[in-house]
């Protein structure tokens, strides 16, 4: 996705979703605006633009103490994974 807005957002076709698959990198509001469903308005607009991509799925991880972000998502219908997220720092 070019457009400016959108560059939090990477799409790969993965195995695993058989098709396009986006990830949502950062979705962050300043803390003076939450509570004001600014974080629900770009989590939709974000939703609306992968599904124009031909989506098929939207992944994203939440630090495990980030619990306004984790009631934003649940709101929105993700589901966590079982799964544990593994990196290497080269």
């Amino acid at each position: 996705m070019r457009d400016k807005r959108s560059k939090q957002i990477s799409i790969a076709w993965t195995l695993e979703r058989g098709g396009l698959t986006a990830w949502l990198e950062e979705l962050y509001v300043v803390p003076e605006r939450r509570e004001c469903g600014i974080g629900s308005l770009m989590l939709g607009a974000v939703l609306e633009r992968v599904r124009e991509h031909g989506c098929a799925a939207i992944d994203l991880e939440v630090d495990i103490t980030h619990d306004r972000a984790t009631h934003l998502y649940m709101r929105e219908g993700f589901e966590q994974l079982n799964r544990s997220r593994w990196a290497k720092f080269l």
